[in-house]
Order: C-alpha cells, then sequence, then structure tokens
C-alpha cells in the first residue's frame, strides 16, 4: 500500500493496560495514511524488543503517548518519553483517557481528551493536521472528496470542521469542487446541516462565487 506520509513514522507509546485504545489510535492513523509502530501488534516474537523499540524511537517524527494513570505507573512508557525528551525535532501530541494530562518531560504540550473511540478521528488526525497542514489537510480533502457513503461523508469530514480556517484557498476550491461532485456528501446530514454550511459561514469570501452559489443551492434545495 502506498502511505501518503511514510516519511512520517507514529510511535504509539501506551500502557499494556491501555493497549485496546492504542489499537484504535493506530487503526485511525493508519486509515488516513500514517505508519504507525504499536509494540503488541508489530514486534515479532523472535526480535530483541528493547533493541527495536529504541530504534523506533529514534526514527519517528511523531509520538503520540496515550496518557493515562497506567501509563504513569508503567516501567517502560514514562522511559520511552524520556527518549523522546532529548529530540525536538519530534511533534508530540498526547492524549489522554482519563484525567491525566501530560507531565515531565512533555509537560510543555498540551494534552487532547478521548472521550470514547470516536472521538479518535476528530481529536488525532485534526492534531496532526495542525501541526502539518500543508501535507496532512489536501489527504484529508481527498477522503472527502472520494466518500462513498452519506457516513463516511460524515466521518472524512467531522475532523476538517476545526481546521476550516487553515485550509489554504487553493484546497478550499478542492473541497468545495468535491462536495459540489459528489452527492454522497452534500446531502449527507450533517454536512448538509453543519458542516458544509459552517464552512460557507467561515470561508465565503474565498470561495469562487459560481461555486459558492451552487454549493448553497444544493444545500437548499
Amino acid at each position: 500500500m502506498n502511505l501518503p506520509f511514510a516519511n512520517m513514522r507514529v510511535f504509539i507509546s501506551y500502557s499494556t493496560n491501555d493497549n485496546r485504545w492504542a489499537g484504535a489510535v493506530k487503526k485511525e492513523l493508519s486509515a488516513f495514511g500514517f505508519e504507525a509502530f504499536l509494540a503488541h501488534e508489530d514486534l515479532q516474537i523472535s526480535e530483541v524488543w528493547k533493541e527495536r523499540i529504541l530504534d523506533e524511537l529514534r526514527k519517528c517524527s511523531i509520538f503520540v503517548p496515550i496518557l493515562s494513570k497506567s501509563f504513569r505507573e508503567s516501567d517502560y512508557a514514562p522511559q520511552e518519553v524520556g527518549v523522546i525528551a532529548v529530540r525536538p525535532d519530534v511533534h508530540v501530541m498526547p492524549v489522554s483517557i482519563d484525567e491525566t494530562v501530560a507531565y515531565g518531560f512533555i509537560s510543555q504540550f498540551q494534552s487532547h481528551r478521548l472521550r470514547d473511540y470516536d472521538s479518535i478521528r476528530t481529536v488525532v488526525i485534526a492534531s496532526l493536521a495542525k501541526g502539518f497542514p500543508a501535507e496532512v489537510i489536501p489527504e484529508m480533502i481527498k477522503k472527502v472528496v472520494n466518500a462513498f457513503s452519506f457516513r463516511s461523508a460524515e466521518a472524512v469530514m467531522a475532523p476538517l470542521v476545526p481546521l476550516f480556517d487553515l485550509i489554504a484557498d487553493r484546497q478550499l476550491e478542492v473541497l468545495v469542487d468535491g462536495a459540489i461532485n459528489n452527492e454522497q456528501v452534500w446531502s449527507a446530514s450533517l454536512c448538509r446541516t453543519d458542516y458544509l454550511p459552517k464552512l460557507i459561514r467561515l470561508r465565503s469570501d474565498a470561495i469562487p462565487k459560481d461555486k459558492l452559489a451552487r454549493l448553497k443551492f444544493l444545500l437548499e434545495s
């Protein structure tokens, strides 16, 4: 599979007690084209696991610690944070599954709360897009353009909503064209009543007038 972000490897750090959350985060990252390392899935039985983990920590460009009470009590997760602390080039994106917030070496980073599994896409992907807008946002828009059902259109549009102000004018036109030409997008319930009207309110000045008129017509029909 051709991964659009193959040069942006993600290391997911977590307590083994939270491996279901970690697996769900990896699944969402993989769906958007990120290659993520998850120890309990990616380590082979015969591998020298400490060496492999250190190698992945040295190679990753994005570090996602899944914070929790168990994370703080883990023997190894805090040590992984320590390795990343000496790599200022790494994008650190803490997420929390309880009331735990970023602490110690990563205390300067804001942690994002995951309320449930459904919140992973919006929180994780939108946060990465804010860190790498030029790389991530075009891929997110491509998923909207190619949405194959009402539900998939809503699912791939949702993480774009908090990023509407960050979308470059050229990419905005691609998104509007995609919404107009794909009935699964403009007629999906949440896209029609919430997401696309919000896009119009925020970015109408940057949308070509003919396309803006067409999109409004579709939403009002």
